[in-house]
């Protein structure tokens, strides 16, 4: 928790000193925009053979302040290195819905907080491997399937973005306000997911690694203003 307070501030903080600038963009406020937004980060993250993740979302603002979001995404996961006597790997979708507020700093810049439900549908599989203790015997290789996993969990969020001028000279042009890019920092509670004896579930597609029950995360997002 010391470290998400921590990123909030940091947040607050530079949006502060973003808001300095001289340049603004007068908006006429609307009581219902819908959005739409892409995680470039994840896109541009899709060269690494261990992870390949898309996420995008859908949200409706009403009155200017009140977030109504859908958001989903899939995911595939193949580590290199996740232990020397397994091979693994897990793929699924995931979808969240959920709600935030968001206000202005000035009139490009916004910060908000947000809470989403999120569920995942997955499957995994992978190869166990015993070596014989007096080196006589071949490796015992034990493979296994699993389909049809769920996992739910909670997040709390806190959101940053700003409108791009893709209009410099003329502030006030409609075109100024289409466009905002952003960051999400997720704080994750797990709420529940399948246990395995001996070999567990590794990783949840859209929660993460299944190191502890809660973990933070970042998005970078692309949103368009319709």
């Amino acid at each position: 928790m010391k470290l998400l307070w921590s990123v909030i501030i940091n947040i607050l903080l530079i949006q502060a000193v973003i808001a300095q600038d001289g340049d603004t963009v007068v908006l006429k406020r609307r009581n219902f925009q819908p959005r739409i937004y892409w995680d470039y980060g994840k896109t541009l993250m899709l060269w690494s053979n261990q992870s390949k993740k898309y996420e995008g979302g859908l949200e409706l603002l009403i009155i200017d302040r009140i977030q109504l979001i859908a958001e989903a995404g899939s995911m595939e996961f193949i580590p290199s290195n996740l232990h020397k006597n397994i091979t693994y790997q897990s793929q699924g979708n995931f979808y969240r819905i959920g709600t935030g507020s968001i206000a202005y700093l000035d009139d490009i810049n916004r910060i908000g907080l947000g809470f989403r439900y999120a569920k995942s549908s997955f499957s995994d599989m992978g190869t166990t491997y015993i070596n014989s203790e007096s080196g006589f015997n071949a490796p015992l290789n034990i493979p296994f399937e699993r389909s049809d996993l769920q996992a739910t969990w909670a997040e709390f969020i806190v959101n940053s973005e700003k409108y791009i001028k893709l209009k410099k000279e003329d502030p006030n042009a409609a075109i100024n306000k289409r466009l905002s890019l952003g960051l999400m920092i997720r704080y994750k509670i797990l709420l529940d997911y399948p246990d395995y004896e001996p070999i567990g579930v590794f990783n949840i597609p859209g929660y993460g690694r299944l190191v502890n029950n809660r973990v933070l995360a970042l998005n970078l997002f692309v949103k368009i203003n319709l």
